[in-house]
């Protein structure tokens, strides 16, 4: 693990559960961060508010000349005041039209520029207070954190009890998240975490009803407000993963199928159907031996080969632990964006989608 790595994981999450989160947990551990159950309100509340968005006017400079500089009595004022920038005037003007976002324990550092229409979803009401609200004996706090700089927080809520379908144990839970950089809406998601790799999946079988969103509106205000709305939501979670997990392990998937599946999810050629040269190839082999080696001997998807959900583990855990990072981007934080953008429930439902395809024939 990075420096990097460990020093956001230290700073900016909190991990609960890691006595029930199976093997895999650790790639997720820093300092002090994590809890054997469940995550304190206090503990998100001291990690979170640093971070508490609040609006500020959003200023520019113009050209100004030192003839209005001498003629300028009254600087009090910033919209409207004029200041020597070495031997250049210029003139500080606000966009009323825009506002700034920045980080109320840390001034300097903006979020993003939004227009006057913006309305922050606050992580104290939105995160911290309702969500405070739907804890009771049966729903604690087992995650929370921050990503993109402090842009996007997030709080996940779970049921204590893991749940067991064909050897694969799980743990519904409800992924509660707001950002103030434009990117998501404030969102309160239905989530499953696979206690053998840590990874998150989706109740793919059911758009409807996966998630409650709010948009940015000023009108816009929680509306789960109790505890026995969090639990209902999470056992409906449950139970619709594990008859869907039970589908999944009645849907064969033979070599022959696995292979199809293999070529259409890692085709050896390109899209005009001309062979794969060079580096290209070479990617396409390794990664396509990967995913063979893991459907055979990973014992985060061996136990199901041949099933559908074997298919649906190996993407999976190949998605979350073996792609490649961009740029700056950790692993840790670059899975709880994906969870979070819906990208990993896209690369599910493409799964099984293709799946579906070649087992067609």
């Amino acid at each position: 693990m990075s420096r990097e790595t460990h020093d956001w994981l230290s700073t900016m999450t909190r991990i609960g559960d890691t006595d029930r989160r199976g093997e895999a947990w650790h790639y997720r551990e820093g300092d002090n961060n994590h809890f054997p159950g469940a995550v304190p309100v206090e503990e998100v509340r001291k990690l979170i508010l640093p971070w508490e968005p609040i609006e500020t006017p959003d200023y520019i400079t113009v050209p100004a000349t030192a003839e209005e500089y001498a003629k300028a009595e009254d600087q009090r004022e910033v919209n409207g005041a004029i200041l020597r920038d070495g031997d250049k005037y210029v003139r500080i003007v606000q966009l009323k039209q825009y506002k700034a976002i920045v980080a109320s324990g840390k001034p300097e550092h903006a979020y993003s520029v939004p227009s006057g229409s913006y309305a922050i979803h606050g992580y104290e009401e939105w995160l911290v207070k309702n969500v405070q609200n739907l804890i009771d004996d049966e729903v604690h706090i087992s995650s929370a954190g921050l990503l993109e700089g402090g842009a996007v927080a997030w709080v996940e809520l779970a049921l204590s009890e893991t749940h067991t379908v064909a050897d694969f144990p799980f743990r519904p839970h409800l992924l509660g998240f707001t950002s103030v950089n434009g990117k998501y809406k404030t969102s309160y998601g239905r989530k499953i975490q696979a206690v053998v790799c840590d990874n998150t999946l989706h109740v793919a079988s059911r758009e409807e009803g996966q998630t409650i969103s709010f948009k940015h509106t000023k009108n816009s205000v929680p509306r789960i407000q109790d505890a026995r709305t969090a639990l209902g939501l999470i056992v409906e979670t449950a139970d619709d993963f594990e008859a869907e997990l039970k589908d999944l392990l009645d849907w064969p998937v033979p070599s022959r199928v696995f292979g199809r599946y293999l070529d259409l999810a890692v085709p050896m050629v390109n899209d005009d159907d001309s062979p794969l040269e060079g580096a290209a190839l070479t990617r396409a082999e390794n990664k396509r031996e990967k995913m063979a080696g893991m459907w055979r001997n990973d014992e985060r998807v061996a136990p199901w080969a041949g099933t559908a959900f074997g298919v649906l583990q190996l993407a999976n855990t190949f998605f979350h632990h073996e792609r490649g990072i961009k740029g700056t981007t950790i692993r840790p934080e670059r899975n709880m964006i994906s969870a979070i953008s819906g990208e990993t429930a896209k690369n599910d439902m493409d799964t099984l989608t293709m799946l579906a395809k070649v087992s067609a024939h």
